[in-house]
């Protein structure tokens, strides 16, 4: 079978940072799809919030031992094109990062438990870990320095 292990793990990110950047509408398009397939525990309408958070949570997990070690190298362009989708508002993209800590499977589905967090294990967390690295997050969006991203993402998921 295909392994993460390959260029097609580069392709699809730099894919998902090129999508990203066709705006707003895309994110939103996002969280509608995945609602459809699984039943998250979130109070938030389909939104370019949700779908940020619903990205965001996938990254995350993805970078907790998902994916390869390396591909944590070139999350932060990722995360820089969401800022961007979302009309470069630090705010929003702060809340869909927190979204994005807070996010719950309510039904079994693949590999996910019902009540697992869509973020992984590292980030079903103390609230002082979750407020540490979206101060983190915000302090790196308030720079523009996305470098950094990748140093703060490896803190947060171990």
């Amino acid at each position: 079978g295909m392994s993460p292990d390959g260029p097609q793990t580069l392709a699809i990110c730099d894919f998902i940072a090129e999508a990203m950047l066709l705006g707003p509408s895309i994110l939103a398009q996002s969280s509608a799809a995945l609602s459809a397939h699984i039943e998250l525990n979130c109070r938030y309408e389909v939104s370019e919030v949700l779908g940020a958070a619903v990205i965001s949570a996938s990254l995350l997990r993805a970078i907790s031992g998902a994916t390869p070690p390396w591909v944590v190298e070139d999350t932060p362009v990722l995360f820089k094109s969401m800022h961007t989708a979302l009309g470069n508002n630090s705010e929003l993209f702060i809340e869909s990062l927190l979204v994005s800590t807070k996010l719950e499977t309510m039904t079994e589905v693949g590999g996910l438990r019902a009540g697992e967090k869509l973020s992984g294990r590292y980030l079903d967390a103390s609230d002082s870990h979750i407020n540490s690295f979206l101060g983190k997050a915000e302090e790196i969006v308030a720079r523009n320095d996305w470098k950094k991203m990748k140093v703060v993402l490896k803190s947060a998921t171990g």
